[in-house]
């Protein structure tokens, strides 16, 4: 082997050398800024109070209601926002395949607002009082505009 092909062999064993130890860097960096974060998010005082509860929607069955028939549904993966009584949003969630949600808030004065997809669902907006060390709970029937 001519001395120009040992030394651009030499040089590629170096430079995959040099790229492992940026990957281990590289790597040691994202563990490090996994376990910050993991600290940080720990270090945040846990809330004690808020709002939950249950978003349905009705009428879901078509025609009128037979006796006895329930024509609610859990209103699932809908978004749920709180917002301030400047209307700015405190916090958002969607609810679940049960229609169940929940929101950490501080004490204070809010809205809720469940946000439908289509246009013809309509869902009251609430007013409510979150006091400090309280979830609040809400249960809401969102009308689907099924006739």
């Amino acid at each position: 082997m001519g001395t120009s092909k040992v030394m651009l062999h030499q040089q590629a064993l170096g430079d995959t050398k040099d790229c492992r130890r940026h990957w281990l860097c590289a790597l040691a960096s994202v563990g490090l800024l996994g376990c910050l974060m993991t600290l940080a998010y720990a270090a945040q005082p846990a809330s004690s109070s808020g709002v939950k509860g249950r978003i349905t929607l009705s009428p879901v069955c078509g025609g009128p209601p037979r006796e006895g028939e329930d024509c609610r549904a859990p209103f699932a993966q809908v978004e749920v926002r709180l917002l301030n009584e400047a209307g700015g949003v405190i916090g958002q969630t969607r609810t679940s395949s049960q229609g169940l949600f929940q929101i950490a808030a501080a004490a204070g004065r809010y809205r809720l607002q469940v946000m439908p997809l289509e246009k013809i669902t309509r869902c009251p907006l609430v007013n409510l009082q979150i006091s400090a060390n309280t979830v609040a709970s809400v249960d809401l029937d969102c009308d689907s505009g099924m006739r």
